[in-house]
């Protein structure tokens, strides 16, 4: 596993542990730290998985690990697009 997609699940993983702890749930705090997380894994995955981590923001959804899933997701996408080229010779 690349460097990036270990820091994507370190990033999701803390995140997830802060919401279900309860940090999260402090408004302002809790919505720096989703801000945060959402920029910094929009640098490590790009643009493409992003969009699921608004979720975050909507009030009583942080107790999901919705970071987790969206990097877990992107690595599963990632991998089975490896291992769906297959190269055929034709004869």
């Amino acid at each position: 596993m690349r460097l990036r997609w270990r820091i994507a699940f370190a990033l999701a993983l803390f995140n997830d542990v802060l919401d279900i702890m309860g940090v999260g749930s402090v408004p302002v705090i809790g919505d720096a730290i989703d801000v945060a997380t959402s920029a910094l894994l929009w640098g490590t995955l790009g643009t493409r998985y992003t969009l699921p981590t608004a979720l975050e923001l909507i009030p009583g959804m942080d107790v999901l690990p919705i970071y987790t899933a969206t990097v877990s997701w992107a690595y599963y996408r990632k991998e089975r697009g490896r291992e769906g080229k297959v190269d055929v010779e034709v004869q």
